[in-house]
């Protein structure tokens, strides 16, 4: 050819991507005075959100699910989301799925297949909800007698709720964003004199490990006291929880109360050694300990028997073979066989001094469990 072959390279500059200056993240390092790995939670009082006016609290125009509870707190929140235009679908406690009109259904908080179903169905309507609330864990005021329907009814409506709904989420295959906030009464004890549902506790689990299994979700809790019904403090509130709503927040547990808004804190506590001599264990002291012949279990049994020479009662849910069997069970079974290791861990705990009594009983079952007490009683005295 008549010209050169000079290779030439033509690059698309990159644009010059800003410099995050990251602050090192000091590592972890293990404390090793034991008294400085304790804290204790305490409630800050914090400034409320902006009150802005309805239309300027809005978010932009989304989907909200709103699990509507008995109280009318729900059925208040609807109307001011419904006057910002907002596109809100109710779910209200029902027998089964049932689909009222297009915004508004029905389920059974029993059934997981009930929340599978309903999500299944605003995906295909093109309504999977960003924003989630959840109120059916405000109830008509505080149970003072509780009873096991009672707490039944409060883990259907509030941790398997959560449960089963972060399920049906987490099966869209969806990398889109959900946040969950769950409104209740009752759950947190901020001030010294007030009344709380032990039963509702169990729902600070599902908002805290929720988010650790679903990358995409974020839960948090608003606790609040209900105000009387059409009073001033009761439009309050609303405006409040709306304002909650409307941003998101890195705080993830926080409390109304008499129109203050309050979060959750931690703060390090320093637990001195007790000055006390007394010991809290008694020499040859009888101690039952359920899942006694379980991994922990038996760690415990083993640290009595070597300080006190404990009489130990040890508590499983299978039957388990009487101490005259043992000899005959070590001949007839391989050495690694799962009973035969925990037979010759028992046999251990005896040679330390202890004396040990294993019973078969259900801790949830109350007759098994007083059958079992009897036994203990009978044995050791």
């Amino acid at each position: 050819p008549t010209y050169p072959f000079e290779r030439q390279r033509y690059w698309i500059e990159p644009q010059k991507q800003q410099q995050h200056h990251h602050h090192p993240t000091p590592p972890l390092a293990k404390k090793s005075d034991i008294s400085q790995w304790f804290y204790i939670p305490f409630w800050k009082p914090s400034l409320l959100q902006p009150q802005l006016e309805v239309q300027q609290q809005a978010t932009p125009k989304s989907c909200i699910l709103l699990f509507v509870d008995e109280c009318g707190l729900g059925d208040k929140l609807l109307k001011q989301l419904q006057q910002q235009n907002q596109d809100v679908i109710t779910v209200k406690v029902g027998q089964n799925l049932t689909k009222l009109n297009e915004s508004e259904f029905t389920l059974n908080p029993q059934q997981p297949g009930d929340y599978d179903a309903l999500i299944q169905e605003l995906f295909k309507q093109q309504k999977l909800p960003k924003k989630i609330v959840h109120l059916w864990s405000v109830t008509p005021g505080c149970q003072q007698q509780l009873d096991f329907e009672k707490v039944e009814q409060a883990q259907t409506r509030g941790f398997y709720s959560l449960v089963f709904l972060a399920k049906a989420l987490g099966r869209q295959q969806t990398n889109d964003d959900f946040e969950i906030t769950v409104i209740s009464n009752h759950l947190q004890p901020v001030t010294p004199m007030e009344l709380v549902s032990p039963e509702k506790a169990t729902l600070l689990g599902a908002i805290k490990v929720i988010p650790q299994e679903y990358a995409n979700i974020t839960c948090r809790s608003i606790d609040v006291i209900i105000p009387a019904n059409g009073s001033w403090q009761e439009q309050k509130l609303v405006e409040s929880l709306l304002g909650e709503l409307s941003i998101s927040s890195c705080e993830k547990v926080i409390a109304y109360r008499g129109g203050n808004r309050w979060i959750q804190c931690f703060e390090p506590v320093r637990l001195e050694q007790a000055k006390s001599n007394t010991p809290r264990l008694k020499q040859g002291g009888v101690y039952l300990i359920t899942g006694g012949v379980g991994g922990i279990g038996l760690v415990l049994a083993e640290y009595l028997a070597t300080q006190v020479k404990a009489k130990l009662v040890l508590i499983r849910r299978r039957a388990f073979p009487k101490q005259q069997e043992w000899s005959e069970w070590l001949l007839s079974h391989d050495f690694n066989d799962v009973i035969s290791c925990k037979i010759r861990k028992l046999q251990q705990l005896q040679q330390l001094g202890a004396e040990v009594l294993v019973l078969a009983a259900d801790v949830t079952d109350l007759q098994q469990m007083q059958q079992a007490i009897a036994s203990a009683y009978s044995t050791f005295g």
